[in-house]
């Protein structure tokens, strides 16, 4: 079994700017864990095992882009130091390219499976319902002709 990365939200602040604001939420969150210490520990640990991941992901997608002139992998660098309503419009931007180049690409297998006449890719890619009504569609078809021979 394997998944399928399309990418990765990153979101972008100076260390100051966040150290700031989770000081701020410290004054009303009752969070243990809002304190100067326990903050600069998570960004050493951001820095030290998330950001290798996004570095990767971005040598990926440069890759990708250099050998096929477009990459199936995009990380969307998002500046975190906007107000919260921009984020989140950046994040929407982001998250609808990704379902469209998800849908995109679902539709181009599809595509190929049938120009190449792979019953077994396309039947991968379609919903068990979808197979069963055409089956039964076709099973109908076949009666129909079945009975139409009889009487000629």
């Amino acid at each position: 079994s394997y998944s399928s990365v399309f990418g990765a939200l990153v979101y972008n602040c100076p260390e100051d700017v966040l150290e700031e604001r989770l000081l701020e939420r410290a004054k009303t969150s009752g969070r243990s864990d809002d304190n100067i210490g326990t903050i600069r520990k998570r960004f050493n640990t951001f820095q030290g095992q998330t950001m290798p991941v996004v570095h990767s992901l971005e040598k990926v997608e440069e890759m990708q882009n250099e050998q096929d002139g477009i990459s199936k992998v995009h990380v969307s660098n998002i500046s975190g130091e906007h107000t919260i309503e921009e984020v989140w419009d950046e994040t929407r931007r982001a998250m609808d390219g990704y379902v469209t180049n998800d849908v995109l690409t679902s539709n181009q297998k599809l595509i190929d499976a049938i120009n190449n006449d792979d019953h077994m890719a396309y039947a991968a890619l379609c919903d068990e319902s979808m197979l069963e009504l055409e089956q039964s569609e076709d099973a109908e078809k076949d009666d129909d002709d079945d009975k139409s021979s009889m009487y000629r």
